[in-house]
């Protein structure tokens, strides 16, 4: 498949058969997210050794390499949406995100990037995730909400440093935010139009 948008900075890991995407969201959209975009995610503080079988620091560069990412929005949207206790927001972070406790992490490290160039992004609903549990090995389901678009960025694990820039997340009251502004409602920058 052809990327619609010829002069991103990752067309060239744009393709409808990534694994990735494929896996993790429903349906996907192409559409572009301009320089100057700020996404969010939940990442991991902490996040289960199989070998030790304790749960060690994770690596804090993971979760800025990832290429899963959601809007200011729909960040905010999923971490309020619990009382103001971490634990809390952590975990609707992982219910909304689908981010299968058979994983082992903690998903109680919020993080944020402005991306710095032109990207091309999938983004949809996520799906349901099927794992093993950590301990039992028993098979369970981690359910994706049906309200949050998950936004995937082609190319960004391994890019994702010439890509963006990261940002400090702090709380603003009753929101988070990374301290150059609010870009909330599916952003203008999620479109599909075509550029001038």
């Amino acid at each position: 498949m052809e990327t619609p948008h010829s002069w991103t900075a990752n067309k060239l890991f744009v393709t409808d058969d990534d694994e990735k995407l494929v896996s993790g969201i429903d349906n996907p959209s192409i559409s572009l997210t301009t320089a100057g975009t700020s996404l969010y995610r939940a990442g991991h503080r902490f996040k289960f050794n199989r070998e030790s079988k304790t749960f060690d620091v994770a690596d804090p560069d993971s979760v800025f390499a990832s290429p899963w990412w959601a809007t200011c929005d729909d960040f905010n949207r999923v971490t309020w949406a619990a009382a103001c206790a971490p634990h809390e927001q952590a975990e609707s972070a992982r219910a909304a995100f689908a981010v299968h406790p058979g994983w082992g992490g903690d998903c109680s490290m919020f993080a944020s990037i402005v991306t710095t160039v032109d990207l091309t992004v999938w983004y949809g609903l996520g799906k349901s995730v099927i794992a093993a549990d950590l301990f039992s090995g028993q098979m369970s389901i981690a359910f994706a909400s049906q309200e949050i678009l998950q936004v995937y960025i082609p190319g960004f694990s391994k890019n994702g440093m010439q890509w963006s820039d990261r940002r400090q997340v702090i709380s603003m009251g009753d929101t988070w935010g990374n301290g150059i502004g609010h870009q909330g409602n599916l952003p203008h920058d999620i479109t599909n139009a075509a550029r001038p």
